[in-house]
């Protein structure tokens, strides 16, 4: 007798795992790298902010500016640290779906 085979229970243990494990892993990952990314574009504009607070305030201090001109190279750097560890990230958590998809459905 030839068995049918019916891809129902796999689809259910796929989407349960994806579930438990790796909707919760990617969320995760997700706050990390939007964190990193929303402080490194706070950073980049600290020399609007401390215009604004000039223009606002009345009061002109030097080393306020110049303090926000080196946070923003260090919000500069870290736009490129981010975008650089997103790169491989990315890549990785692909191959985990990919892999995922043929751990799951293959045809046994």
């Amino acid at each position: 007798m030839n068995k049918r085979y019916v891809p129902f229970p796999r689809l259910i243990g796929f989407i349960l795992f994806h579930i438990v494990f790796t909707l919760p892993l990617s969320i995760v990952i997700l706050a990390i790298y939007f964190c990193l990314g929303l402080s490194a574009l706070i950073a980049t504009s600290a020399p609007l902010i401390a215009v604004i607070d000039f223009m606002l305030a009345g009061m002109f201090i030097g080393s306020e500016f110049f303090l926000s001109i080196t946070i923003c190279g260090f919000g500069i750097l870290l736009l490129i640290a981010v975008y650089l560890l997103m790169q491989p990230m990315r890549h990785l958590i692909r191959r985990f779906y990919i892999w995922n998809l043929r751990t799951w459905f293959r045809s046994r």
